[in-house]
């Protein structure tokens, strides 16, 4: 298989070696002896840690999610940021405005279509997003582990709110038509009850 690896330094010595000399470059840096200001990228053929995508979310969001996982080696903080506007679209996607996260995670909370769990989830995807575009306490710009997080983050909020009630709806509408007739029934019963009161 061909490989490719692209060496990104500072410098004179930023130029684009010869293969050859960049294989032999890769090897120092695996063994300790490349300085850490200098990295080195795996641009062919591409691979990510990053998880995939969860299969239920809708497909603009899962496009953006998969050009997140393709910069997340050479820059965590655009994986970051692209996750964050995931995020963004997903609360569009609960029938939020989109303007505002922090508000739309708030109307969700309130409402109850999200646990405290997913809320937290989300809110460190937004916090995190935020701080890799605007200058903040975070520094995400090393940091691939929580980058990584982020995408199993946004699989987790797709799995809670999308992929678990499709499921839970697809089980249920096998149930036989007559029970879930009397199911209905009952819940009827039970709304007119607590309008009386």
């Amino acid at each position: 298989m061909f490989v490719l690896w692209a060496y990104f330094g500072l410098g004179a010595d930023a130029r684009l070696p010869a293969i050859r000399r960049n294989l032999h470059r890769k090897r120092d840096q695996l063994e300790g002896s490349v300085e850490p200001e200098k990295r080195y990228y795996l641009v062919y053929p591409r691979v990510s840690e990053a998880p995939p995508p969860n299969q239920d979310l809708p497909q603009e969001i899962a496009a953006i999610y998969n050009e997140a996982s393709n910069v997340l080696s050479p820059s965590p903080r655009s994986a970051a940021a692209l996750l964050r506007l995931c995020l963004q679209k997903l609360c569009v996607h609960f029938d939020c405005p989109g303007r505002d996260i922090n508000a739309d995670i708030a109307d969700l909370v309130r409402t109850g279509k999200i646990r405290p769990l997913v809320q937290m989830a989300m809110d460190t995807i937004r916090i995190s997003g935020n701080e890799s575009v605007h200058p903040g306490t975070l520094n995400l710009s090393d940091d691939k582990d929580l980058a990584i997080s982020l995408f199993q983050f946004i699989n987790l909020v797709a799995e809670e709110t999308i992929s678990q009630p499709r499921k839970i709806e697809e089980q249920f509408l096998k149930m036989p038509a007559d029970k879930r007739a009397a199911i209905e029934i009952r819940d009827a019963a039970r709304s007119e009850q607590g309008a009386a009161k």
